[in-house]
């Protein structure tokens, strides 16, 4: 049979610097296909030049040996001239052809998305990998969770659970969304994706388990070489099977690093500020290392105990590398879900609400400022009466409400012994400002309840609770709960 020798020539930015990025490759010599198992498709070094920069790898496995004799890929990386800090990766396949089983894109784009995927995990830290992550329960646990997330979910498939192994497949039945980034159309470039998840035992830790996958795809198209599209579906993929039983994400401070997590771990139990504390409160279960700034907390209450087994969160605070007197928080939730009673981002926006509110509390010059509380200088049964009296009747004032129409605003449960009513707002335009579309509450409830104060009956302690409804719970919105908070707190004082 005759075969013939082909090319094919390229180049690939990267991010990484170029000679940070070669060591980093070339630190084990055999590599795996992302989208393949080892025994599939696999790059092994044949050859490193460090000064040069220069990488050729053999392309073996059985994929390749169907079509080919032999595939080498040679790269070479340099730094990029507009910016020396991010690289320039050149690379030539060559194929040695036997016939046509499988195409030259599906291994240029293998091996393309891999040195993308090695780019990233370079850039992102060691403990960082596009294909597993660690989780915080043991691994048989966590097999379950995942087993029974995937059930519930209508969108994919789930196959070949065995639970002895602690491995199962999930087939997606559309993936429409991972082609967004770069496509105008609401075609997927795949006709078919199926991911398997293996659940190990932690090394060291039986409390903990290591989640690994791989990915499996057939294009609609195998004629275009796509690796950046194959590196946002190994982003989605990882984030999908993560934010299944996890959520992670960043939020800025105003306080100082170490300011805040001694501000924040000064008392144990902090009570949601949109719910009352036995719905739902924040339980300080481990100061890990107050010189980590690293805080572990349970989420307990009866809108957890309704759809979780347990909800559990870590926060971590460093400071802001932009200006070193503010701080970045980082948090992971852990979900371990039974049945879809409360949604996450309503636990989410809840913490995130409260954090975003004890930042604050934490600047003001006032001691004594708090969000959802303040003192008056009445008696309480006298300052009672002119609240119930200003929310029920006065709707003139120019602080109320940014002058929202009084029929917007219902009084009930007036409680005269225990000096408590709830005031409805069936709309909000004010929280609105953001949106040209409109509140994103459909509605929003406060409870209000004044109390003699203490040592001192000439005065009284406002406080009130929060609930609010929303028209979209597919968004973590917890920017806009803290307007509403200040609002709130605005509106109460000023009627």
């Amino acid at each position: 049979m005759k075969r013939m020798l082909t090319h094919k020539s390229g180049k690939l930015e990267i991010q990484s610097p170029a000679d940070e990025f070669i060591k980093y490759f070339i630190r084990k010599k055999s590599h795996v296909s992302f989208f393949y198992a080892a025994e599939d498709l696999r790059f092994e070094i044949l050859s490193e030049d460090v000064a040069s920069r220069t990488v050729t790898v053999t392309i073996l496995g059985t994929l390749i040996s169907k079509s080919y004799k032999m595939v080498t890929a040679t790269f070479t990386v340099a730094p990029r001239e507009e910016d020396i800090t991010k690289s320039c990766l050149e690379y030539t396949f060559e194929f040695d052809d036997i016939n046509n089983y499988i195409g030259k894109t599906v291994i240029v784009e293998s091996l393309l998305t891999y040195i993308l995927i090695s780019d990233g995990n370079n850039i992102k830290g060691d403990n960082f990998k596009y294909n597993s992550f660690d989780a915080g329960y043991p691994a048989e646990e966590c097999f379950k969770r995942y087993v029974n997330e995937f059930s519930d979910d209508d969108d994919v498939r789930m196959e070949n659970a065995k639970k002895q192994k602690r491995i199962f497949t999930v087939s997606f039945r559309n993936a429409p969304n991972l082609a967004d980034d770069m496509y105008d159309d609401d075609e997927s470039i795949f006709q078919m994706m199926e991911v398997t998840v293996t659940i190990t035992p932690k090394k060291g830790d039986n409390n903990r388990s290591c989640v690994k996958w791989t990915i499996k795809v057939e294009k609609v198209d195998d004629n275009k070489e796509e690796s950046g599209i194959f590196l946002i579906t190994a982003d989605h993929i990882r984030e999908t099977i993560i934010m299944l039983t996890h959520k992670s994400g960043k939020r800025y401070l105003v306080s100082p690093a170490d300011e805040f997590i001694k501000y924040f771990i000064r008392k144990k139990s902090h009570v949601s500020f949109f719910y009352a504390a036995e719905e739902l409160r924040f339980e300080i279960v481990s100061e890990e290392d107050v010189a980590e700034r690293t805080v572990t907390m349970n989420i307990l209450g009866t809108l957890i105990s309704e759809g979780y087994k347990t909800v559990k969160v870590r926060i971590t605070v460093a400071p802001w590398e932009e200006e070193i007197t503010k701080s970045c928080l980082e948090y992971t939730f852990e979900f371990d879900k039974i049945k879809n009673h409360i949604r996450k981002t309503e636990i989410v926006e809840s913490l995130l609400t409260y954090i975003d509110i004890s930042d604050t509390n934490n600047n003001r010059s006032d001691d004594n400022f708090k969000y959802n509380s303040f003192d008056a200088a009445y008696p309480a049964e006298e300052y009672f009466k002119r609240k119930v009296k200003a929310f029920e009747e006065d709707d003139s004032h120019p602080n109320f409400f940014l002058c929202s129409p009084k029929d917007d605003v219902t009084v009930g449960d007036v409680n005269r012994i225990n000096k408590r009513f709830t005031v409805s707002f069936i709309s909000a335009p004010f929280l609105s400002d953001s949106y040209e579309d409109g509140s994103i509450f459909q509605s929003m409830e406060v409870t209000i309840t004044i109390t003699p104060k203490k040592d001192d009956n000439s005065r009284s302690r406002v406080k009130w609770t929060i609930k609010v409804e929303k028209f979209d719970y597919s968004k973590e919105q917890a920017d806009f709960f803290f307007i509403a908070a200040d609002h709130i707190r605005e509106t109460i004082m000023a009627a």
